[in-house]
């Protein structure tokens, strides 16, 4: 790898913040606040994965008040958030002061990235094609996947694939959609930001899960970067998706720690 630790845990951390802020905001109704130490973003949906902060830089003499006023801002709308601590965020005591307010520690997940060198094209499992979404009816099997395959309910279901719908399709945001026998299975993101490429929203319906689809629709980006002269490729893993990840040649650099709360 071309590029130190250090700044591969800052791609990825970058990377993420802006995935997750612009995926979680495209619709009219949505907020997306960047006050410089800190990134408020709101969904208006009653899920804490769909609100929360991000990139919180406070100093240890502003941390406390800094963080009243992030989870104010939910609390007067009865929305449940998420507080995101990753590898650029300060102080260090932030997410023992998080917990020491109740927050509660939720998933933990591996900051990761690949060397793009190292990447070539291999033959596809059996039945699988690999599409680029290019119009509307491709990107929203593309929703659709994605939404069914992340949302834990009906109604985070409905508003993820909204939420999808909305972030829409340009040449930053690529879908990819793989069809196993010609019924669309599976689906990945590709998005481009400040000269970093990250790999985002892999999903693959339950039936057609342990075949290899994954791991295709994770390289087809991959190769896509590549091509468009990136050096290096980011993602954050699930527990779930780590092996596949892994065998593709990834390798951590730098955590991602969400800290949850939920009106009473």
């Amino acid at each position: 790898m071309k590029y130190s630790s250090e700044e591969l845990a800052r791609a990825i951390d970058e990377s993420f913040v802006d995935a997750f802020a612009t995926l979680c905001t495209p619709s009219p109704k949505a907020i997306l606040r960047d006050e410089g130490d800190m990134i408020l973003y709101s969904s208006g949906a009653p899920s804490a994965l769909l609100n929360g902060v991000l990139a919180a830089r406070f100093s240890p003499e502003n941390m406390l008040r800094r963080t009243e006023e992030a989870l104010s801002f939910f609390q007067e709308r009865g929305l449940p958030m998420t507080f995101f601590v990753g590898p650029r965020c300060t102080p260090a005591e932030l997410s023992s002061y998080l917990e020491s307010l109740g927050l509660v520690p939720g998933w933990t997940r591996p900051g990761l990235a690949l060397d793009l060198d190292n990447v070539d094209r291999e033959p596809l499992p059996a039945g699988l094609k690999i599409r680029h979404a290019e119009n509307l009816e491709s990107l929203k099997s593309c929703a659709q996947i994605f939404s069914k395959a992340f949302g834990a309910d009906k109604q985070t279901t409905t508003w993820m694939h909204d939420l999808a719908m909305y972030y829409g399709i340009s040449t930053s945001r690529r879908w990819y959609l793989g069809l196993l026998d010609e019924k669309p299975v599976a689906t990945s993101l590709l998005i481009l930001h400040k000269g970093v490429a990250g790999i985002y929203c892999v999903a693959t319906l339950e039936e057609a899960r342990g075949r290899g689809i994954g791991a295709a629709l994770t390289r087809e980006p991959l190769l896509v970067a590549q091509g468009l002269g990136y050096d290096f490729v980011v993602l954050q893993s699930s527990k779930m998706g780590l092996p596949v990840y892994e065998r593709l040649g990834f390798r951590e650099y730098c955590k991602i720690k969400a800290y949850c709360w939920s009106p009473k």
